[in-house]
């Protein structure tokens, strides 16, 4: 009989189903446990995926939310059930193997993180332990390690998954963009067609004609300034119906004009009377 123990860390898609039956094949298990299935309802896992036969049983104890979840596989040909143990963090399959007397106790477990839980869980397994016969094996994620070299290679292991799933990821996007990029890049071009089409106005021309002789053609552009320079230019006034281009004229006739403009005609101010204001 051979195991295969396996954190899945959510087995609810086809990739990860797929992975499993490969491994299962590769290692020619015949019990498979799995922790972290992230799956609520365990009856709804693919577990036919994760087989290559006809000829399995299963177990399960359900998630928490996203948190935990186990489930047990097994050949039929080679183990037989015969009760089962369940417990949020274990799962204790109990039968009958083939070659084997006596009963065979398969122990899937997924351990917590806290030392006085872990004790807890041990506990609990070595009660079931002397109240159960038979041979015992005790598999799954303890969330413990033998030395600072395992932890590092944990994290690793961690990591380079990580990495894998950010470069799919990275790719499923970069796809996406491709595709916004290249219909962007034809929307603009239809509009560039109908655009053709239209009709200016004049002040489109006006803008069109400035940005391509205007900052280029100098004579162009002194020309536009000289021209609103004239159409600013005051050539002369008519006084009394006499039209005038003398300069003292006219700066006379201007000054009166304002100046009447701002005189007041009855001037109403209130008057302060206060010995402490400061005079000028």
């Amino acid at each position: 009989m051979n195991g295969l123990s396996l954190n899945v860390r959510g087995v609810g898609d086809d990739v990860k189903v797929n992975w499993v039956r490969r491994l299962k094949i590769h290692h020619k298990a015949t019990f498979v446990g799995l922790q972290e299935t992230q799956i609520s309802n365990f009856s709804k896992i693919n577990v036919k995926g994760c087989w290559d036969s006809n000829k399995y049983d299963f177990d399960g104890v359900e998630s928490n939310g996203r948190s935990g979840g186990l489930i047990s596989i097994w050949d039929t040909r080679c183990f037989q059930k015969l009760e089962a143990i369940k417990n949020q963090h274990f799962l204790v399959v109990i039968g009958k193997c083939k070659n084997i007397d006596g009963n065979l106790n398969m122990v899937n477990s997924y351990g917590l993180q806290s030392l006085a839980d872990k004790k807890k869980l041990w506990k609990e397994l070595l009660r079931i332990k002397n109240e159960k016969h038979g041979m015992w094996v005790v598999f799954g994620d303890f969330n413990a390690f033998r030395n600072l070299g395992e932890r590092y290679a944990y994290l690793a292991a961690k990591l380079r998954f990580l990495k894998e799933l950010i470069k799919k990821w990275r790719k499923e996007e970069g796809k996406k963009e491709t595709k916004v990029f290249s219909d962007t890049k034809n929307m603009v071009n239809e509009l560039e067609k109908l655009a053709e089409f239209r009709p200016l106005t004049t002040m489109e021309k006006a803008k069109i004609k400035w940005t391509v002789d205007g900052d280029e053609n100098t004579k162009f552009f002194h020309g536009y300034i000289n021209n609103k320079n004239m159409r600013n230019l005051l050539h002369g006034v008519m006084i009394n119906s006499h039209w005038t281009t003398e300069v003292n004229e006219i700066k006379e006739v201007v000054f009166k004009f304002y100046e009447r403009k701002f005189k007041e005609d009855h001037v109403s101010r209130p008057k302060l009377i206060n010995s402490r204001f400061k005079t000028i």
